[in-house]
C-alpha cells in the first residue's frame, strides 16, 4: 500500500520504493517534488509528515481537513505505517477522512 493526502492547497503523495519517498504536486520548478525522507530504512516513522511538509515549505495546516487515501498495490507500506501516518494526520490537521476504495479496510 502507499498513501496519498488531500488537502486544500497541496497534494502529497507517501510511496514505498521500497524506502519512504514523498512527492509533492507543485507548479514551481525551482521546488523539489521528490524526496527520500529516510533512505537506510523503507518505514514511515512517527512524525514525517511534519518533516515533509517542512521539507516542501507547506503552510502550516493545522486548521485544515485533508483525505488520507489508501492505495492498494505491492508497494512496501504495512498496517504500522498505516498506523504512524493516521496519528500524524490526527495530530497534525484538524479532521481527517480515511478513504480505501480498492478494498474493504479493517484500518478505519
Amino acid at each position: 500500500m502507499h498513501f496519498t493526502i488531500v488537502g486544500k492547497d497541496f497534494t502529497m503523495t507517501a510511496n514505498f520504493w521500497p524506502c519512504l519517498v514523498w512527492s509533492f504536486a507543485t507548479e514551481h520548478p525551482d521546488q523539489d517534488h521528490l524526496w527520500n525522507q529516510h533512505p537506510d530504512h523503507p518505514c514511515y516513522d512517527e512524525g514525517d509528515l511534519q518533516k515533509a511538509m517542512g521539507h516542501f515549505r507547506l503552510k502550516n495546516s493545522e486548521t485544515s481537513s485533508v483525505i488520507l487515501v489508501v492505495h492498494a498495490g505491492a508497494q512496501k507500506a504495512q498496517q504500522d505505517d498505516f498506523e504512524r501516518i493516521k496519528s500524524d494526520c490526527e495530530k497534525f490537521f484538524s479532521s481527517i477522512e480515511i478513504l480505501n476504495p480498492w478494498q474493504t479496510c479493517s484500518c478505519k
